[in-house]
């Protein structure tokens, strides 16, 4: 009986030995700083990857040793924490504890993204997918279908357009839709309240119809010195009941049913959509594009003019008329005869 006890005996403290020395092998593993790879390597941490993937990703580029013990502390130390996605940079030796912090509390590389003035979220998505941050039709159909984000200003908004403002934004690639589309209406209340509350007293227009109004003014000039006679056009035609008839609408509602083709003819300029403003009066149901701060100025403070009409002249500038006689002489000087 005696001898039993001394065996279990021996039996316990050898597997007391055996756990601690394992513990002290685990610890001093995942604090030992590694480095399986020389000069520096980019890694990409897809959303939504497990962490089995990214232990195996980390482990075949030579960032950690042991991908068996990366999930092990993981689940030791970490177990709830979310891996953030994004492109992560390592130049250097580090712990699977520090690659584990470094996941867990970094958003890795900040990628720069401009939204530039007049661009539509056709454009937006078009290049958030080819800097592979979302799919184009991924992008457009949030910003459909989450208008939430701005109905204290426009509940009978469409989309998120017109309310993405222009500017350039660092972020992580790894980024949500949710909390980037936030980041660009932010911005825009930032920028866009400080002129609004200020507005004329006899001012009538409402947001929506003002940041509408601000988006054909942006897409029908690039001259800063003209944003303000566009805008006294349209105000001008607006009172007197005449149609807007502004080309980029017609376009932009081709755009929207997934039939713009790039040439502009009579089908086109006839395309049955509210937002033509050659076949329906007033604004379009909404903006067109995402106007930088200079035209939303300007649809609010117009120039004081008696202009109807303008017509390019071809060098990013326009002739401005106060008849339809003027218009049709400058219409000839500045498109017909230049063609022939």
């Amino acid at each position: 009986m005696k001898f039993i006890k001394t065996f279990l005996y021996f039996i316990f403290i050898f597997f007391i030995v055996g756990i601690v020395t394992l513990y002290l092998y685990f610890t001093k593993t995942i604090k030992t700083k590694y480095k399986g790879f020389s000069g520096e390597k980019i890694i990409t941490i897809e959303k939504g990857s497990s962490i089995t993937r990214v232990s195996k990703i980390l482990e075949r580029e030579g960032i950690i040793k042991s991908s068996e013990f990366f999930r092990l502390a993981y689940k030791i130390y970490f177990r709830g924490k979310v891996i953030n996605a994004g492109d992560f940079k390592f130049d250097k030796p580090l712990s699977i504890m520090d690659v584990l912090k470094k996941l867990i509390s970094e958003y890795g590389i900040l990628v720069s993204f401009t939204i530039k003035e007049g661009d539509s979220i056709f454009d937006i998505g078009k290049r958030l997918e080819d800097n592979s941050i979302f799919k184009e039709k991924y992008f457009i159909n949030f910003v459909r279908e989450n208008t939430y984000f701005i109905s204290d200003l426009a509940p009978q908004a469409k989309s998120l357009e017109g309310y993405l403002y222009p500017d350039t934004y660092k972020f992580s690639k790894g980024i949500g839709i949710r909390k980037l589309v936030s980041m660009f209406v932010e911005n825009f209340r930032k920028n866009f309240f400080p002129v609004w509350n200020k507005r004329p007293k006899k001012y009538s227009l409402s947001i929506h119809e003002t940041i509408t109004l601000a988006s054909l003014i942006e897409k029908e000039t690039s001259s800063p010195n003209e944003r303000s006679l566009i805008s006294s056009v349209f105000h001008n035609r607006l009172k007197r009941g005449m149609l807007l008839q502004c080309d980029p609408t017609f376009i932009y509602a081709l755009k929207l049913d997934g039939v713009w083709g790039g040439k502009i003819g009579y089908k086109e300029i006839k395309y049955n959509s509210p937002y033509n403003t050659y076949l329906y009066g007033g604004l379009p149901p909404g903006p067109i594009a995402n106007p930088g701060i200079e035209s939303i100025k300007a649809a609010i403070y117009p120039k004081q003019t008696k202009y109807l009409y303008f017509v390019s002249k071809n060098d990013g500038t326009h002739y401005f008329s106060k008849t339809l006689k003027e218009h049709n002489r400058a219409v000839y000087n500045y498109q017909i005869r230049k063609v022939r």
